[in-house]
């Protein structure tokens, strides 16, 4: 099966109105997440990968990535 383009993509994953409503989400996640989210769609929708496969890698990120914290200085960002 093809790979959607980002076109088909944006009235299925966002649509219209949904990135004007007003709501909590931050102007960042407007902008820049929901653009980098249809693109990383379109490679994912073809495969077997599921919603819950990908919040559970985002969790695991996220619990390795906070001793960062800990790393005083520049290198606990880097």
């Amino acid at each position: 099966m093809p790979r959607p383009s980002v076109a088909e993509l944006r009235p299925v994953v966002h649509p219209p109105g949904v990135k004007d409503r007003r709501s909590g989400e931050h102007w960042a996640g407007r902008m820049y997440m929901r653009e980098v989210s249809l693109r990383v769609d379109r490679y994912l929708v073809n495969t077997r990968v599921t919603p819950n496969q990908v919040t559970y890698v985002m969790t695991l990120a996220g619990a390795l990535a906070a001793p960062a914290l800990l790393v005083p200085g520049i290198w606990g960002a880097v």
